[in-house]
């Protein structure tokens, strides 16, 4: 179970990252993503637990940018599916019928004008989620409306490159518990980070 608690508070930053909607041009596309994350959970008086977290991300960005624009990304979420035996191990050890949280660290790289902005800031709740009996434990974050990412600044040519970051979340049980679940998870770096690529036109 707290294995399964973990992924779902990494994924839950992820969704923070694309949205916007105040710089966002006239066009725009929309793009999804999976990215797959090495996750480590700390449990008070539990030994650490690691797990794989998959999750998708999903935003509306700009078809393309003007040399020094500033721009958003818009409609942000993330979601994720924690495995069931990572659910069932949490909930051996803590019975949790319900989870919830927050993720105060998503980072998202952009590769042109280097920035990297922490989504999560700030933090984005995790929304109250029923620990199955069987089978994976899913959730969307944000719950409902996605969220905006940014602003970032093109550069003067090429394309801008967004990538995934680190993702740090705490779940606890929903209502309120003496215990909570720190996680931090890295991308892994066996695979393609890149979340979107915006081309920069000149007109």
């Amino acid at each position: 179970m707290l294995k399964k608690l973990t992924k779902l508070m990494l994924m839950i930053p992820l969704v923070f990252v694309f949205t916007g909607q105040q710089y966002v041009s006239a066009e725009s596309n929309e793009v999804k993503a999976e990215v797959f994350y090495d996750c480590q959970i700390a449990i008070p008086i539990f030994p650490d637990m690691e797990f794989v977290m998959p999750t998708t991300i999903q935003s509306t960005v700009p078809t393309e940018v003007a040399p020094g624009e500033e721009f958003i990304l818009e409609n942000s979420s993330a979601s994720v599916a924690i495995p069931e035996e990572t659910i069932s191990t949490l909930y051996g050890l803590l019975g949790w019928d319900e989870i919830s949280g927050e993720v105060d660290l998503f980072e998202v790289h952009a590769e042109n004008e280097d920035d990297t902005q922490n989504v999560a800031d700030p933090p984005l709740g995790i929304p109250v989620t029923p620990v199955p009996d069987s089978g994976d434990l899913e959730f969307t974050v944000p719950e409902g409306e996605g969220v905006e990412a940014g602003p970032f600044t093109a550069g003067e040519e090429g394309e801008v490159v967004f990538s995934a970051g680190d993702i740090n979340a705490t779940i606890e049980e929903a209502g309120g518990s003496i215990i909570s679940i720190s996680a931090e998870c890295e991308p892994q770096e066996d695979q393609d980070l890149t979340l979107t690529s915006i081309p920069i036109v000149a007109d």
